[in-house]
């Protein structure tokens, strides 16, 4: 390596330093080098006798009392640990049975109260299931997973400080100062330079001079590591202001545009402007804290009286204006529809539900099922017959539920007028059928009242996560998900059964189970596939609260 090289390679190890050392430095390294060269050597051989460039560079440093980058921080984070707890133990020998036990009792105490600051962590962890639940599988599950791992991290490491705090502060005053003390390295004061073998080793002097430096202890890394931890879970939850803010901005356009329409709720749309600056706030405050920016007091505190004074008068008029809305029930209609099915009379047939006996003895082996409901905005009612208590239970299936710019119209008509009409789609069945059918279903049902092996069947929806293999060819494991729960659950089923299944659609899955010798008690996913026979899996498009099956549907 020749003078240059060397020198410019140095230069660069000694960065952290002022530029005037830096340069005092190299000049001197360059006066050695030149002084060998006179004697007769060349420039590599005078590099090369001054010795390698890392040690050099690193003495300097720590004539400087600066620690140099390639120093072992996993080496020091484990010294430090192992002298505290040699600290430790040895303040522990020398206090009494009585100060121990205290200490012991002081402890799981401690221990309770750390358990009870666990709380806020899990809501913060059900707040993330509930902001990415509506993302599609898996992505939601790996989101889901990495939310779960942050806030657990946060709360071990935030326990694992308050614990040695709370420690430290009752028995061990200044405990982490003494340990950066003891464990603090020797500072050199001068720097040997080497010469020619011929000549005697001698020591230049080199300039030290004191660099403050902040004094860094476990507890202090540690809060560090924290705090990156916490941005970063600030980081998550301003994602979810902003889907909140989006959401606010929609409400108030709705509210503007009503207001336009001549709909004058002056109240609910005053809170909305307070929850939406609401919104804002926590935005503003999130932003600041992890570019660590402080905000003015009076800046948030006018926030926060501008918020307080908007939701009181909003709570207010809102209140006044809802308690004058008329909410009206109407179930009067000139128009209906009909739909009808016909089944064959068996000799232990049963019905189930509500409907009206209508008597015609020309139906002799056979029943017709006769639904009447309100023609309304195109909707279509179905016949559904689910089996149940071997029978069958009168059921419906309600299509083309939607909403459309009549009904959207009608209503800023009523709400101008402060009210609100509520239609009762009332259903009325009716089932023809002769008088000697009558009597045999009667029987039938009481029959199946008094039987201990009385056979239920019910239904119900679940989205499908993730499908994977199965060891056994004869079974596929699916995810599944009911609509309004957080429970996500992997069962094993038959193959034969999930055959079309894909994944992100609803199905209906079909259940029996025997009355008798059958006991469900919380109505979870694992139980019921646990206790209950799957016959049947079939595809449906409901979305909402139209998956929630009525029919046959056990109590839990």
């Amino acid at each position: 390596m020749k003078k240059q090289e060397f020198l410019n390679k140095l230069r660069k190890k000694l960065n952290v330093l002022e530029d005037k050392e830096i340069e005092d430095i190299i000049s001197e390294y360059a006066g050695y080098i030149e002084e060998k060269v006179n004697r007769g050597l060349t420039e590599e051989e005078a590099v090369k006798e001054l010795g390698d460039i890392n040690e050099i560079a690193n003495d300097l440093l720590q004539a400087y009392k600066v620690k140099p980058k390639e120093s072992n921080y996993l080496n020091r984070f484990i010294n430090k640990v192992s002298q505290m707890f040699d600290y430790f133990l040895n303040e522990l020998s020398n206090k009494s049975g009585k100060d121990i036990l205290k200490l012991i009792v002081e402890i799981c105490l401690i221990i309770f109260l750390i358990m009870i600051f666990r709380i806020p962590f899990l809501l913060v962890k059900d707040l993330g299931w509930n902001i990415f639940e509506g993302l599609a599988s898996p992505i939601s599950n790996i989101f889901y997973g990495i939310w779960s791992f942050i806030v657990e991290a946060s709360y071990f490491v935030l326990a694992i400080i308050l614990f040695i705090k709370i420690i430290e502060k009752r028995y061990f005053q200044g405990f982490s100062e003494k340990i950066v003390n003891e464990i603090e390295d020797e500072q050199p004061k001068k720097k040997k330079v080497k010469t020619n073998k011929k000549e005697e080793t001698k020591e230049e002097p080199v300039m030290v001079k004191e660099v403050p430096q902040k004094r860094t202890s476990i507890i202090d890394m540690i809060t560090n590591i924290c705090i990156l931890f916490l941005k970063f879970i600030v980081i998550m939850c301003l994602f979810g202001v902003i889907c909140y803010l989006i959401g606010m901005t929609f409400a108030l356009g709705i509210g503007i545009y009503l207001l336009i329409k001549g709909v004058t709720y002056f109240g609910l749309l005053i809170l909305l402007i307070a929850l939406f600056q609401s919104g804002i706030l926590l935005l503003e405050l999130g932003i600041n804290f992890v570019l660590n920016k402080r905000m003015k007091r009076g800046h948030i505190l006018a926030e926060i009286i501008t918020i307080v004074i908007l939701t009181g008068v909003g709570l207010s008029l809102g209140t006044i204006e809802i308690a004058n809305t008329e909410i009206i029930y109407d179930s009067s209609y000139t128009e209906t529809k009909k739909v009808t099915k016909e089944i064959e009379v068996s000799e232990n047939l049963a019905l189930y539900g509500d409907y009206d006996i209508i008597i015609d003895n020309t139906l002799e082996n056979k029943i017709i099922i006769e639904y009447i409901y309100p023609d309304i905005n195109n909707i279509e009612v179905s016949i559904s017959l689910n089996y149940y208590d071997n029978g069958y239970y009168l059921d419906e299936r309600i299509n083309n539920l939607s909403w459309n710019k009549e009904m959207l119209n009608q209503l800023i008509e009523d709400l101008k007028d402060k009210k609100i009409y509520v239609n009762n789609f009332d259903i009325k069945k009716n089932v023809y059928m002769s008088e000697e059918t009558k009597e045999l279903l009667f029987k039938n049902k009481e029959i199946n009242n008094n039987d201990n092996d009385t056979i239920y069947e019910f239904t119900q929806t679940y989205n499908v996560r993730n499908i994977e293999e199965s060891n056994n060819d004869a079974y596929l494991y699916l995810t599944l998900r009911q609509f309004e729960a957080e429970e996500v659950t992997s069962v094993r089923v038959s193959r034969s059964l999930a055959k079309n299944i894909e994944i992100g659609n609803n199905y209906e899955f079909t259940f029996r189970y025997n009355y008798s010798n059958t006991n469900l008690k919380e109505g979870s996913i694992a139980e019921i596939f646990e206790k209950c026979n799957l016959v049947s899996i079939n595809y449906t498009d409901k979305i909402g609260v139209e998956q929630v099956q009525e029919s046959g549907m056990p109590q839990f």
